[in-house]
């Protein structure tokens, strides 16, 4: 991952729609998504995204300000996500090493998310 490339890893709400212009969290282009997210409305605005940004090792969950959690991803890490949905947590592994709960506070549904802003940028999935 290249230092000015943006990824977001992690999960969002289950009805969240990137191509919807009225989704409030819709991805409208370039770092728009990331400006939304990290506006000083975030406190009181909710996302309804749960990520880890790459490139800072840092989470961003539901339009929280970023919080540290990790060093920052370099190319070539494997990085694990880990969505429990009993105790309604998230966790992340980086090249099998578990970084510890990321939140504890997902909603009932969530469906998987990378987010990237760069067509150069190459994330490949592991099942």
């Amino acid at each position: 991952i290249e230092e000015d490339e943006d990824v977001f890893i992690g999960v969002v709400r289950s009805d969240f729609d990137p191509d919807d212009p009225d989704d409030d969290v819709a991805a409208r282009s370039g770092h728009d998504l990331e400006e939304h997210l990290s506006s000083d409305e975030s406190s009181s605005h909710r996302s309804g995204a749960w990520c880890l940004v790459a490139t800072s090792g840092k989470l961003r969950l539901n339009g929280a300000n970023d919080r540290e959690y990790i060093d920052p991803l370099e190319d070539g890490d494997e990085i694990e996500v880990e969505v429990n949905m009993d105790k309604k947590t998230l966790a992340f592994s980086v090249n099998g090493k578990s970084s510890g709960i990321a939140c504890t506070d997902l909603p009932e549904v969530v469906k998987p998310a990378i987010m990237v802003y760069y067509e150069e940028t190459k994330v490949t999935l592991l099942w």
